[in-house]
């Protein structure tokens, strides 16, 4: 009953506009019919025109057309304008969005050139329209600026609010909403203070917009029928189609499938039957989201595949971003991964070409690594150059020393012949050749030392400038892992130990907090990439980007699921490497569901792992979960697929939920879960300059298991120290071990 009374109410309304539409187009022919001057002839048909946009475009084109005739014959220039405009709108309004710009663009160069100020806003605004709606939003924004700069000059408040609307749409857009409600308030203000009735209705629609954006959909709801309540504030019925298709949605969220409906074929019919194909794109792909929350996925697919095509053939990336989301969904909802990640790849895409700024600042790092690696190979041809100029320096020097001695020798020579008068003339002239070739060879030997000390100071220039860059790139390391604090968050008795070989690491550790049917869930991984410094540092980046992929952006947190997709993703990234790839990486990941609300059996932890075992203690008992034996970029079987293992805190929790595994044990609340790479155990030192090795390793997290988690981490650091100390040698790998006391 409640259906049926709001359509009758809505019914009602399109009846009162279309009266009142009826009235303004009598009056506007009237004028056409009695006036005498060929000029307000034109202009009253240009407004004619204008009153046929929404409800009938083809008619407000046809109407002027023949504006844009009359002008032309009598040479009125702003007729032309005018006329040229409202063919645009029509084409606008049909989607028809590359003739609508050619026509606008037309209008724009008359109003400029006979200063019509009006008209050129007017003009500004409606390319603003198109560009923001086929994805453009920095143009659409400088054309929204240009008409704001123009209304504010002439006083013109109508344009005005118009422009400042438009501008906080497309913050809206880019998801600045504190900015877009403040541009949208300042707009609707404006109206009310000028009585613009039908722009109250705009305004109070896109501010519902902004609050069903942040998820605050009681407030988005009030404004959406605030918008619609006010009959006397419609006056176009495609205003309507869209408010009913926006309380469609919010009623989608709240879970009213059949009332949602509703509304959504309601305002896909509106929008069909004027013939605007990008809100007709937009209505089909909600009817296909309220089947998919259905599970009714046949339906729902079929839906997002015309939202798809109609997006596609008016050229509008936000919904074809919206359509293929949904495909991608719900094929991932429906079990088929390979047709989800086909959908997911065009959404993505089409994302990226409307916000690619993230990808550039990732691919500049990549490179920027990139020339690090080849800045560090050449420093050591650098360091191997120094050594031998620095022998060539020490044997010059020593010729120096006997060359000087040698002088020495020859001038008191020359000196005794000399007092002795002169015996011998041949010797004197003799010593004096010697003389200058000695002074000759030591001019030589400065030049020469003065040229290896600026090479010297080239090198020690260059090792900072190389230095420098790996630093660099330590922090940009550091942007992408987590702070120990960030996990420390979520589970307070916890501790990374991560002490890279060089500056840079080969091994990292992730975290994410996700939000999934079945509540939150709390990822952790540790992984050891292959090779260490500015190599192993490259590939931490790539590891990190296919966790972000996966979990945030698949919305995979399975441990198992998330492994069995890294090797396929992987040959994918280094798809274009010359040669064969060798890169890969040592993986354990653990899943931990806290007890809660959706998971009221208690604590459930779920492990797999690729090479990294998962070692935990339970009662002063040290128990490990062997890993697969395969890494990630390794050669894999047909048909092969990572083990998951489940540890649950209680029976119930085995006895009430079927699980996906063939190995699943009972905990208690004191155990404590530890994660490492090999780094640890593989490191050289002690008093035989030895491997710690694996089963002392083991040895000692049994012994610390007990004490406080900082504790912990306290004698891992100075135990692995004073054994590198003690075999006098250096840290010979990457270090990382993460506990969590549950």
């Amino acid at each position: 009953m409640r259906i049926v009374c709001l359509l009758l109410y809505f019914f009602c309304l399109f009846e009162t506009a279309n009266a009142q539409n009826k009235m303004l187009l009598d009056s506007l022919k009237t004028v056409y019919q009695t006036t005498k001057h060929d000029t307000t002839k034109i202009l009253t048909l240009t407004a004619i025109a204008f009153e046929y946009r929404n409800n009938k475009p083809d008619t407000c084109i046809a109407i002027a057309e023949k504006a844009l005739q009359m002008s032309e014959k009598i040479g009125f220039e702003k007729g032309k304008a005018w006329a040229m405009s409202r063919i645009g709108i029509g084409n606008h309004i049909l989607s028809k969005y590359i003739d609508a710009l050619a026509y606008y663009q037309k209008a724009l160069l008359i109003f400029e050139k006979i200063q019509e100020k009006k008209g050129m806003s007017s003009s500004f605004n409606n390319m603003a329209s198109i560009y923001e709606t086929i994805g453009n939003y920095p143009l659409s924004l400088e054309y929204d600026q240009k008409s704001l700069k123009i209304d504010e000059e002439t006083g013109d408040k109508e344009g005005f609010s118009s422009s400042l609307n438009n501008i906080g749409l497309i913050y809206s857009v880019q998801g600045n909403y504190s900015l877009a409600l403040e541009y949208l308030y300042r707009s609707l203000k404006i109206k009310e203070e000028i009585g613009d009735k039908d722009g109250i209705t705009y305004s109070l629609n896109n501010i519902g917009d902004v609050y069903y954006k942040q998820n605050n959909f009681p407030l988005a709801l009030e404004y959406y029928q605030k918008s619609l309540k006010t009959k006397e504030k419609i006056k176009d019925v495609e205003n309507a189609g869209d408010i009913l298709a926006n309380i469609g949605v919010i009623y989608t969220e709240q879970g009213y499938y059949k009332l949602a409906l509703e509304y959504q074929q309601r305002s896909l019919k509106i929008h069909q039957e004027i013939g605007n194909k990008l809100r007709t794109a937009y209505s089909i792909n909600n009817i296909a989201i309220i089947y998919q929350k259905q599970k009714d996925y046949a339906k729902s697919i079929e839906y997002a595949q015309k939202s798809l095509q109609t997006a596609q053939e008016v050229k509008a990336l936000k919904e074809l971003s919206d359509a293929s989301k949904t495909l991608f969904e719900t094929y991932k909802l429906k079990g088929d991964y390979t047709k989800a990640l086909e959908y997911h790849e065009l959404y993505k895409q089409t994302n990226d070409s409307i916000f690619n700024a993230d990808n550039s600042k990732k691919i500049a790092n990549l490179e920027a690594i990139a020339d690090i690696e080849k800045k560090t190979k050449e420093i050591e041809i650098l360091n191997k150059n120094q050594e031998i100029l620095k022998k060539d320096s020490e044997f010059k020097l020593t010729i120096i020393y006997v060359i000087v001695v040698f002088s020495v020798v020859v001038m008191f020579v020359s000196y005794f012949l000399f007092i002795s008068r002169k015996r011998n003339i041949k010797a004197k002239n003799v010593a004096k050749e010697l003389s200058k070739k000695i002074e000759l060879q030591r001019q030589a030997i400065s030049h020469q030392a003065d040229e290896l000390s600026i090479t010297l100071q080239t090198v020690e220039k260059q090792r900072d400038n190389i230095i420098s860059s790996i630093n660099y790139a330590l922090r940009i390391q550091n942007a992408i892992i987590p702070k120990e604090q960030e996990i420390q968050k979520y589970f307070p008795e916890s501790f990374v130990l991560f002490r890279p070989k060089d500056i840079v690491s080969g091994d990292f550790y992730w975290f994410a907090d996700k939000i999934t049917d079945t509540g939150n869930k709390k990822i952790i991984v540790v992984a050891d990439c292959t090779g260490h410094g500015v190599s192993g540092a490259f590939m931490t980046m790539i590891g990190n980007n296919m966790l972000n992929h996966i979990v945030h952006d698949l919305e995979i947190t399975q441990p198992n699921e998330i492994l069995n997709l890294m090797t396929p993703l992987l040959e994918k990234t280094l798809l274009h490497s010359e040669g064969k790839v060798k890169d890969g990486m040592d993986i354990s990941i653990i899943s931990i569901h806290p007890k809660g609300f959706q998971n009221p059996s208690g604590v459930t932890i779920e492990y797999s792992g690729a090479m990294n075992p998962l070692y935990y203690v339970e009662n002063q008992e040290f128990k490990e979960i062997k890993a697969d034996k395969v890494p990630i970029g390794g050669k894999q079987k047909e048909g092969f697929s990572y083990q998951l293992f489940q540890l649950s805190v209680n029976s119930n929790q085995l006895e009430d939920k079927k699980l996906i595994t063939d190995y699943s044990l009972l905990i208690t609340d004191n155990c404590t879960l530890y994660l490492c790479t090999d780094g640890f155990q593989d490191q050289f030192g002690g008093t035989e300059n030895r491997k710690f090795m694996v089963s002392k390793f083991k040895k000692l997290l049994l012994e610390i298991s007990d004490k406080p988690i900082t504790k912990q981490k306290e004698i891992l650091e100075t135990t692995i120290s004073n054994w590198i100390l003690a075999g006098n040698e250096t840290q010979t790998d990457d270090i990382c071990v993460l506990g969590v006391r549950l």
